[in-house]
């Protein structure tokens, strides 16, 4: 009887876990087309398609660059802080 509990236990975790999975990947689907649809509406608006994708690219690219100059103050330095104010309330 026990045995048939677990089993309808687990069977049940790995319907909710397809579940989960489905709705995620659905989720990253409509973020792409929304995403895709903003770049090729800039670029219409600029008169050209390919415009839309490099403005994007060149965003990214920028936002790239900073963090990666930033990464020690904004990343590196507070985490380890976090772990020095951890370490010696021991």
């Amino acid at each position: 009887m026990e045995e048939q509990k677990k089993d309808t236990t687990v069977n049940g975790l790995f319907e909710k876990a397809g579940d989960y999975l489905e709705t995620r990947l659905d989720l990253v689907k409509l973020k792409t087309t929304r995403t895709t649809s903003d770049v090729v509406a800039t670029g219409k608006g600029l008169g050209e398609t390919s415009y839309g994708f490099f403005i994007v690219g060149g965003f990214y690219a920028l936002v790239g660059i900073i963090f990666h100059l930033l990464r020690e103050k904004w990343v590196k330095d507070p985490i380890s802080n976090i772990i020095i104010k951890k370490m010696t309330k021991l």
